[in-house]
């Protein structure tokens, strides 16, 4: 397929999955002012997210508003979802007409009424998105031919995916030692993840941070654990042209850490620059096929 094409349709689903979860971890953030001293401001939180923009904002109101409708924040949803839509326009051949009938919903949807006008109209808002984006990626599997196309677009996901997480961990670095004594830190960390439930068919007892940490990094029969999502990532990229080449080779590295790393090797003084650790070798995926599939360098004859 045309390298243009496979660029498309990666990014189209890079932001699908994006909007998903940046939706969910907004929907749970936004609760958790009112249940709690909040110890994270809204400005930490987004430079951890990559919003270039992030000092301006920290007042909770505006700071909402910014990342639902600001189309210059490059991780608001209203780009989020812009962003898809064109990357999808611009590969009509291999997006199926339900994939493109959501998105132009999505789109609709994020544009109609960009005011805040309570917060139950801002959760169902949020809601809707959720359910539209996993519509979105469920289409994806039942509605297009699992060729090229299907693997760069899951290649795209699960890239996403296992980033969201990590800087979702990174994002609550700050109250981990709050979490054993006031639980629902961490019950709304699962819950941005929609982990909650699975968490407690792996853990019935007290609720504590290590076990926490340990299911959304270790946890290989969840989905959106990091190495979850690494292990998708691999058999999807073995399944490109080539066997997937160097990006395969740095994401075997990965899942291989991620296999045999420890949580006490998490849970110590280098907590964060662990996780950014993981966040720069999930990027070298991303580089890599860039060069290798969009962007390949052209040799002169």
């Amino acid at each position: 397929m045309l390298s243009r094409v496979a660029e498309d349709v990666y990014w189209m689903a890079r932001y699908i999955e994006r909007t998903q979860n940046f939706a969910r971890i907004l929907a749970v953030r936004k609760t958790l002012g009112t249940q709690m001293a909040n110890r994270e401001t809204w400005s930490d939180f987004l430079k951890v997210f990559g919003d270039p923009h992030a000092d301006a904002w920290d007042d909770p109101f505006a700071s909402l508003r910014h990342v639902l409708w600001d189309n210059q924040c490059p991780v608001s949803l209203c780009s989020s979802i812009i962003r898809a839509r064109d990357n999808a326009r611009m590969a009509r051949d291999v997006v199926s007409p339900e994939m493109w009938q959501i998105l132009t919903r999505m789109h609709s949807r994020i544009n109609a009424d960009q005011t805040l006008s309570d917060d139950a109209w801002c959760d169902e808002m949020l809601s809707h998105t959720v359910m539209d984006a996993l519509t979105l990626e469920s289409m994806a599997e039942a509605t297009i031919l699992q060729d090229e196309a299907y693997y760069f677009i899951r290649v795209g996901m699960l890239s996403e995916r296992a980033l969201s997480t990590l800087r979702l961990l990174i994002s609550t670095a700050n109250t981990l030692p709050f979490w054993d004594n006031e639980p629902l830190y961490a019950v709304n960390a699962l819950k941005s993840v929609t982990g909650y439930g699975a968490f407690r068919r792996a853990y019935r007892h007290q609720l504590h941070v290590g076990d926490v940490v340990q299911f959304l990094l270790f946890e290989s029969n969840f989905p959106r654990s990091a190495v979850g999502a690494a292990a998708n990532l691999l058999r999807a990229l073995e399944s490109l042209p080539g066997h997937g080449g160097l990006p395969r080779i740095y994401a075997g590295r990965l899942y291989a850490q991620l296999s045999y790393d420890t949580i006490d090797q998490v849970l110590d003084s280098s907590f964060e620059p662990y996780l950014w650790g993981l966040v720069s070798l999930f990027e070298k995926v991303h580089d890599s096929l860039m060069d290798r599939y969009f962007h390949p360098e052209v040799l002169e004859i």
